[in-house]
């Protein structure tokens, strides 16, 4: 049992390797990923396969400079709008995320104990 759990310790601390490197740079080639935690790129290509299998890893995006988009300004903004059906809710958030520079929209339920 001990081999196992070995294996299980070391096999967790490599998927945490590969996933600080893809948080770095996610564009980062399978090769030059490989290289940077000492595994051959097949062994990393079926790891990362794995992890976005697994829903470990949901999918990879964008790191924006929003001063260089003109939004330099980040503000969060509670609305407590009366609205009297969720089409009315959806017509809202819609006509927000419409704005150029609403990023995004999230619903909260309950009391805002943290903005």
């Amino acid at each position: 049992m001990g081999i196992s759990a070995n294996r299980t310790s070391e096999a967790n601390a490599m998927d945490l390797a590969i996933i600080r490197e893809l948080s770095r740079n996610a564009r980062v080639s399978l090769a030059e990923l490989g290289r940077k935690v000492s595994l051959s790129r097949p062994a990393v290509a079926e790891r990362v396969r794995r992890l976005e299998d697994s829903g470990v890893i949901k999918g990879y995006g964008v790191h924006l400079d929003l001063a260089e988009l003109g939004l330099g300004l980040r503000a969060h903004v509670s609305l407590r709008p009366r609205l009297r059906s969720t089409r009315n809710a959806e017509s809202l958030r819609d006509r927000l995320l419409a704005m150029g520079h609403v990023l995004s929209c999230v619903h909260v339920i309950g009391a805002n104990c943290y903005e």
